[in-house]
């Protein structure tokens, strides 16, 4: 039996999804001394440069929240809701 038919139907779709990505590399995948170590290693790539645009992107959104909770505070006058958005803001900076 294929190993790909007993994946959890959960990630099946992921990890069909990532061989098709991978095989995008086939000719350099299949220069390889090791392809099967190539193909992961392929893989690995796609997945790190993901997580970093991901990244990036939800730093950018962190960024536009607290400087829009900034303008927000500088038009309240409730003292309460100042220290709210300033924790709210500290809480982001940490992030």
């Amino acid at each position: 039996m294929n190993w790909r038919n007993q994946i959890d139907p959960a990630i099946k779709d992921h990890v069909e999804g990532r061989i098709k990505q991978s095989a995008e590399n086939k000719e350099a995948i299949l220069s390889a001394k090791n392809p099967k170590e190539a193909q992961l290693w392929t893989t690995i790539g796609y997945l790190s440069r993901e997580i970093t645009e991901a990244n990036l992107k939800l730093k950018y959104m962190e960024k536009v929240l607290a400087d829009t909770l900034k303008a927000k505070k500088k038009k309240t006058r409730s003292k309460k809701e100042q220290k709210e958005i300033d924790n709210i803001v500290k809480t982001l900076s940490r992030l």
